[in-house]
């Protein structure tokens, strides 16, 4: 496939030809064989080592089988010596962070230039909601809804921030600071799901008594909406890449609790924009309690992570 489309592009008498991942080999094999200068855009590291593992019940049957398919083993092999061949040959690869850009130079072997061109934020679209925001204790998640977007490490993450006791070390500074850590709901917005993951989530916040809601389907004005009636954005995926979610929620003037890890650490300030933290949910939670609980803090983070976006990623 790869070479016949190759072929017809070629054969199109094209300049550039701008090229994109694919579903299946990821880097798109057509870069193997094209003549045409090419130009390939790296949402994420083609083969990211991911620092944290998950596990599902559902997914145990499927595992044994990978273990022992042949032809698994061998397709892989085949489409890691594709993506080296068809990264090396490209006229000029692009990178939407430099987290991104550093991993793939380590596949590839080379030091050459991979020109870091992060997405931007509509703002028009993303903005801070006039008024106030909904009661305290609203949080928000974004993104699909399968296991390495780590939803079920925020669940715990929530779970532990709930049942801290009251004589915690921090300083509290809400008027009522037991309803800033009771009634905690997590809302995860949507974008495409899994069916078996979402029952695995749901369990999940059943057992750790965790008010849990799920909306897929919505629109940008939906999910801008959604992002105003919060009160803290949290994100954990193993190893995200970029994070333009991230970015949208602060362009709403939330502030962020996210774990240090990929490109998170390029776009969230640890104490100016959100918190950074651990890959842990004690960390989490203990970061969550935090911001919940002194919301003077809070706003100040929003407000901050608001004005970065606006001058960085416009």
């Amino acid at each position: 496939i790869g070479r016949a489309l190759a072929r017809e592009i070629d054969a199109g008498g094209y300049d550039v030809l701008f090229a994109h991942p694919c579903r299946f080999s990821r880097v798109p094999p057509v870069l193997e064989f094209v003549r045409t200068p090419a130009i390939y855009y790296l949402h994420e590291p083609v083969a990211p080592a991911a620092p944290r593992r998950w596990g599902r019940p559902y997914e145990r049957g499927r595992a044994g089988l990978d273990r022992f398919d042949p032809l698994r083993a061998i397709y892989w092999a085949e489409a890691r010596r594709g993506q080296a061949a068809g990264l090396r040959r490209a006229a000029r690869l692009l990178a939407n962070s430099r987290f991104t850009a550093e991993k793939t130079r380590q596949l590839i072997g080379t030091t050459g230039e991979i020109i870091v061109c992060a997405p931007g934020v509509d703002t028009t679209a993303f903005s801070p909601p006039p008024g106030e925001r909904a009661a305290p204790g609203r949080l928000i998640s974004v993104g699909e809804i399968a296991p390495r977007k780590g939803f079920d490490f925020l669940i715990e993450s929530v779970a532990l921030s709930s049942s801290k006791p009251q004589t915690s070390n921090f300083k509290l500074q809400t008027p009522n600071p037991k309803s800033a850590i009771c009634n905690l709901q997590l809302t995860l917005v949507a974008n495409w799901e899994d069916g078996r993951e979402r029952a695995y989530l749901e369990e999940l916040a059943r057992r750790r008594g965790v008010d849990l809601r799920i909306r897929g389907g919505l629109d940008t004005a939906a999910v801008a909406a959604e992002l105003g009636r919060a009160q803290v954005f949290v994100y954990a995926p193993v190893a995200e890449p970029f994070g333009l979610a991230v970015l949208e929620a602060m362009a709403c003037g939330l502030p962020v609790l996210a774990v240090a890890e990929g490109g998170l650490t390029e776009i969230v300030e640890d104490g100016v924009t959100g918190r950074l933290v651990k890959p842990t949910p004690e960390a989490a939670g203990d970061a969550l309690l935090d911001l919940l609980t002194n919301p003077q803090k809070a706003r100040r983070m929003g407000e901050a992570g608001q004005s970065f976006v606006v001058e960085r990623f416009n």
